[in-house]
């Protein structure tokens, strides 16, 4: 969580230099494009500090009614053979 959220602030505090860049912005507390230049370096380096940051593993449980057979019948008959063969393959296992 710490991770993203730094990467987040690099990448806000990259675009703002970037745009800086271009035109200071003032309002800010930007007054040149020296200041802009750190700002988007600052932002860069920040970015790669919060990727290098550990992220926590998830681990998602499969739902006990998904089926780990896949469907792989030859289907070549009549439409009732067709939805018989469906069926069966749909069918949840009896493990």
């Amino acid at each position: 969580m710490l991770g993203v959220v730094v990467v987040y602030l690099g990448l806000i505090a990259t675009f703002l230099g970037g745009v800086s860049l271009r035109r200071p912005l003032t309002f800010l507390a930007i007054h040149s494009r020296r200041q802009a230049a750190l700002i988007l370096a600052f932002g860069f380096i920040v970015v790669v500090i919060g990727e290098s940051l550990p992220a926590k593993e998830i681990r998602v449980a499969m739902p006990s009614w998904t089926s780990v057979r896949p469907c792989t019948s030859l289907v070549s008959s009549t439409p009732s053979g067709f939805q018989r063969r469906k069926r069966r393959c749909i069918a949840p296992s009896s493990s």
